[in-house]
């Protein structure tokens, strides 16, 4: 092999070509303390240098550090487009890096936390690196000081296995400095020499130490590691300007905090477009808002609550949340005019007389002006004074909405039939209380110790004295019918529900009593065993059951509630055991807060959770049956009535067509073409369409894509896809290809193994290194390593054997790519990175079928040898004791990176030697080396060399 200097961080800057080859493979090598570094481990270590110093001097803790590497202190891009494009995607990294920084963290020996959890960990390896941001240290280090939550990197450096002596020396002279134990010398002393900090930043963390205490405690549900970036968009307010309808709005905050980089954003609420944010030269951002008042943004009236999303235009998610419009659980809101503020409880909270409100009730409530309150007299007709009445309309979500104008009916109130459901509390007033004689009454359910899903039947069982009568029953905001059964227990109908967006596992039951002459209400909250998931879809939330279809865009931009059970297998479990799963790639550890999951990949692999990840006992909790990347393409319409022989295409964003964008149609037929798209009306609320004029040798698509300079932006295919592709004619070569490029999703059940397996086995060789190693369609690009995309490889030759024509095939396309050789080491280093099981498939029948009867055993296992010293990246002429110690260091450090002992990664290599050989795993160890394949960079170059081993032994 052929050894190079170590690359200089000047050539980070030069391209895609020095990213991929630096990254993508071991193409180049040099050797230092007589071991061989990869160029991919070279280029990590630089890029994890950039990434520490650039987020510790522009980063803050809570944020990802993304966007401060991708932008220097003047807001300017530092990697030239086709780079950026090869690092990151959707404003996060691409595996390429992910694994190349992993590489130089495993190979440097430093502190990290690659692979522990899911893509998560990634950024939280980097901020490991340098412990504390300088934004962090100005706003909240006197925080961290005073005994609150510290961010996480702090935590795992100040105790734990990765926990650092010079940084606990550190925390320890600011902390004491803080609490006056230690003079101001002894502290800048420790800064000046401490490696933790910048020499620059010495006066600056003094005065953070002496700030004033100034701690706020934090809003419910929000984080508090790190810095606390405030939600794009305020609490909404109702704006009732009568005769003028009502509307929510919300006021938009200008983002200043470091954690943008993108050009420009759009503001999507309820998946709609309200606003765009463009990046401004000083860095900062302005908003152009569609409707309403500047820096207002009117919010969707039809739902309780409404997703929103700030998405760049590289599609990153820079922020997603929701917003509360009201309370569905509530029979009543109430809000104050004309601030339009959400009173937090209307049962509890006073209401002025003089002041304004509006009023959301239940449909089945009706309002009630002059009926006297419960133990008050009638007043007197020709003593009460003129009041003006309220006003009803219809309201948002069903609902009624009443205003009460200043002066209103102070005996107001809400009844359900007979019964009373609310009345305004009068300042000076105390809420009345339960009755004494409504103690006896309890709450309970049918199968009370059954697991229970959103949207299921109940049916509630309600315990009281016999002199006590249920008059109403009230969840979720409407009454539900009841029998009485027996004198002390009464039934309601199976209707009521947990509502899939409720924020607590129990449901809020409210009861009308009555005794004798005596009337009064009860509130009941019942507990229950919720285990589930929901995402929500705009403004609805939707059950997950596992057996729908779901996009990556869907995943990324509505956050999904979970409800994990507390318990499994007679054993308490905790959420920092389940994981997050699609197929066999782990994405991460799921939040018991909703959030949406930006690092699925979307090829048509099912999204479950389940414990573990290893070890599992199978999957708990089914989200999605497959993720499919629609990408910018939402739907394709063909022959348009007023012009027969043209395609429709609607896009997910306002996309003007220019002479960089081409609508790629690949035809059953086998051709492709590169059309020409125009913009045509019709598009609203950040959408648009485009259409374009078809050939007349086009027949039906098997595929459309909206390509930019070449790049897959979005992709559209019918549902029957997987059989045209069986009846597919022409050259595998390019088809295989298009199928890599328009990211189709192998995995879909009806798609693999039957229709993708036999399409691959016709031409393996071919198919496997156009999908690994070969280079996109003319006029087309791709990322090297597109995300996820491996994982469908894997699974499509899991169990081919190959022979020799394929193994031909692949060095043929090899060739063209590298300058390694001889060539079957850059196979083997290639194949390594999709699935080790396969390279020593083909390093097998290579060394079978060719190299051993070509050169006789003798030179075959001196080949094999060198092979395996190329695979440890050793150099020529290394002794085996340098190769045992290697392989010994590459199972602890798979260890560490997976959280468990040596022996655990023993028995996965042997695991995976055994499915080498023949061996049928169990599903449960087949479901480990799946992941720890997928996720584990040094566990792959372990599991390469013990197959090689096992290839020696066949040739004996």
């Amino acid at each position: 092999m052929r050894a190079r200097p170590f690359p200089r961080p000047r050539r980070l800057s030069r391209g895609r070509g020095r990213i991929e080859a630096t990254c993508g493979t071991s193409w180049d090598q040099f050797e230092a303390d007589r071991f061989l570094f990869s160029s991919r481990e070279a280029i990590g270590w630089l890029l994890l240098l950039l990434a520490s110093e650039a987020t510790r001097r522009g980063g803050a803790e809570g944020e990802l550090p993304w966007p401060a590497v991708r932008r220097d202190e003047h807001g300017q891009f530092r990697f030239r487009p086709d780079s950026d494009y090869e690092l990151f995607v959707n404003g996060r990294p691409t595996r390429l890096l992910r694994e190349a920084l992993e590489a130089a963290a495993q190979r440097l020996h430093l502190r990290h936390a690659f692979s522990a959890d899911g893509v998560a960990e990634v950024a939280a390896s980097v901020f490991l690196q340098f412990g504390l941001t300088r934004h962090g240290c100005l706003t909240r280090l006197h925080h961290w000081l005073d005994g609150h939550e510290v961010p996480d990197a702090f935590e795992r450096l100040l105790r734990g296995p990765l926990e650092s002596e010079s940084f606990k020396e550190l925390y320890a002279h600011l902390y004491h400095f803080r609490h006056q134990n230690i003079p101001e010398e002894q502290l800048r002393l420790c800064l000046s020499t401490n490696p933790w900090v910048l020499p620059a930043w010495e006066n600056e963390l003094v005065l953070c130490c002496m700030k004033p205490d100034d701690w706020t405690p934090p809003l419910p549900g929000e984080a508090v590691s790190g810095s606390r970036r405030a939600p794009l968009l305020e609490q909404p307010v109702l704006r009732w300007d009568a005769p003028a309808g009502p509307r929510f709005v919300s006021r938009l905050r200008v983002p200043t905090d470091p954690g943008l980089a993108a050009e420009s954003y759009r503001l999507l609420v309820a998946g709609r477009r309200r606003a765009i944010l463009h990046r401004q030269p000083d860095g900062s951002y302005h908003a152009d808002t569609q409707e309403g008042p500047p820096g207002e943004v009117t919010l969707p009236l039809f739902a309780p609550e409404v997703s929103v999303a700030l998405v760049g235009d590289d599609g990153e998610v820079a922020q997603d949340f929701t917003l509360t419009l009201w309370n569905a659980e509530d029979d009543v809101t109430v809000y104050h005019l004309p601030d339009g503020r959400r009173l937090a409880d209307p049962h509890a909270e006073p209401l002025g007389p003089g002041e304004s409100y509006a009023v959301l009730a239940a449909a089945d409530l009706s309002l009630q002006p002059g009926v006297p309150r419960e133990g008050e007299a009638p007043a007197e007709p020709a003593r009460q004074e003129p009041r003006p009445p309220p006003l009803g309309i219809p309201g948002p979500g069903g609902n009624q909405l009443f205003l009460l104008p200043p002066g209103w009916p102070a005996d107001a109130k809400l009844v359900a039939g007979e019964q009373v459901v609310w009345a305004p509390l009068l300042p000076g007033t105390e809420p009345p209380p339960e009755p004494d004689w409504a103690a006896g009454v309890t709450l309970t359910r049918r199968g009370a110790s059954g697991e229970v899903a959103p949207g299921d039947a109940l049916q509630l069982i309600i315990n009281h004295p016999p002199e006590i009568t249920i008059q109403s029953v009230r969840v979720n905001g409407h009454g539900v019918a009841f029998t009485r059964t027996t004198d002390t227990r009464t039934l309601t109908t199976k209707t009521v529900t947990f509502d899939a967006g409720a924020p607590e596992p129990r449901l809020v039951v409210r009861l009308g009593l009555a005794r004798g002459e005596e009337t009064g209400r009860a509130v009941r909250t019942l507990d229950l065993a919720v285990v589930g998931a929901a995402r929500l879809d705009a403004s609805v939330w939707v059950p997950l059951q596992g057996d729908d279809a779901l996009t990556a865009e869907q995943c990324r931009q509505s956050p999904v509630r979970l409800w994990l059970p507390p318990r499994r297998h007679g054993r308490a479990i905790a959420w920092t055991e389940w994981a997050l799963v699609e197929g066999d790639e782990w994405l991460g550890r799921p939040s018991p807060l909703p959030r949406s999951l930006p690092t699925v990949t979307g090829i048509g692999a099912p999204l479950t959770i389940r414990y573990g990840p290893y070890n599992s006992f199978g999957d708990e909790l089914p989200l999605a049956r497959e993720v499919r990347d629609q990408g910018l393409l939402r739907d394709v319409s063909l022959d348009s009535p007023s012009n027969p022989r043209s395609a429709r295409l609607e896009l997910a964003d306002e996309v003007v067509p220019s002479e960089r964008h081409r609508v790629v149609w690949w035809d059953a037929s086998g051709q492709r073409h590169d059309l020409t798209p125009v913009a045509i009306s019709g598009g609203s609320d950040g959408m648009s369409w485009w259409e374009v004029r078809l050939p007349e040798a086009v027949t039906r698509p098997l595929a459309v894509a909206v390509a930019d300079r070449g790049r897959r932006r979005g992709a559209w295919y019918p549902h029957d896809w997987p059989e045209a592709l069986s009846q597919l004619p022409g050259r595998i070569t390019e088809a295989a290809a298009m199928m890599r490029w328009l990211r189709l999703p192998l995995l879909q059940e009806r798609s693999l193994p039957l229709v993708v397996l036999s399409f691959a086995l016709k031409e393996p060789g071919t198919v496997l290194a156009a999908w690994v190693t070969g280079g996109p369609p003319q006029g087309l690009a791709w990322r090297q390593e597109e995300e996820g995309w491996l994982s469908g490889v894997r699974a499509v030759f899991r169990d081919w054997q190959p022979d020799l024509v394929a193994v031909d095939a692949l060095l043929d396309v090899i060739e063209e790519h590298t300058r390694i050789s001889p060539l079957m080491v850059a196979l083997a280093l290639d194949l390594m990175r999709v699935d080790p099981l396969l390279m020593g498939r083909v390093v097998r029948c290579y060394m079978q079928e060719h190299h051993q009867k070509k050169h006789g055993d003798k030179a075959a296992k001196m080949f094999l040898q060198q092979m395996t010293f190329d695979i440890a990246e050793l150099r020529a002429g290394a002794s085996r004791q340098l190769l045992r110690e290697y392989r010994t260091a590459l199972v602890h450090d798979c260890a560490t990176a997976m959280r468990v002992k040596d022996s655990v990664v023993r028995e996965l290599l042997n695991s995976g030697v055994s499915a080498f050989n023949g061996t049928t795993l169990e599903a449960a160890q087949r479901a480990n080396l799946d992941l720890v394949i997928d996720m584990v960079v040094p566990f792959r170059r372990a599991l390469a060399l013990a197959v090689l081993d096992a290839v020696a032994h066949s040739m004996v």
